[in-house]
């Protein structure tokens, strides 16, 4: 081996490491090639298994903002019947009342 590699020229030498190479290069990319489907195929799986559980947890978020924002017009409310009794009557005149 060590002979016939001493007697080639640089010419051939240089085609076979290039042939080398792009055979390298093209198992590589179908490697790549092969475990890219591999994990496309994994994350489908994934996405219909927790689809249904994502739309669960956007249903919940949703329910939670929407009494939030219930729990929140309450509180404005409250605060500007307060503001408005407040405005309307003295503190003498609320406690009065409040007594009666």
């Amino acid at each position: 081996m060590k002979r016939l590699l001493n007697k080639a020229s640089l010419k051939v030498k240089l085609f076979g490491i290039t042939g080398f190479l792009l055979v390298s290069m093209l198992v590589n990319a179908l490697f790549a090639i092969l475990s890219m489907q591999s994990i496309n195929r994994e994350l489908s799986v994934i996405t219909q298994r927790d689809n249904p559980l994502l739309h669960q947890i956007n249903m919940f978020t949703r329910h939670h903002l929407e009494r939030e924002a219930q729990i929140e017009r309450l509180r404005l409310k409250t605060a500007g019947i307060q503001d408005e009794l407040a405005a309307e009557f003295s503190t003498e005149e609320l406690v009065n009342q409040v007594r009666t």
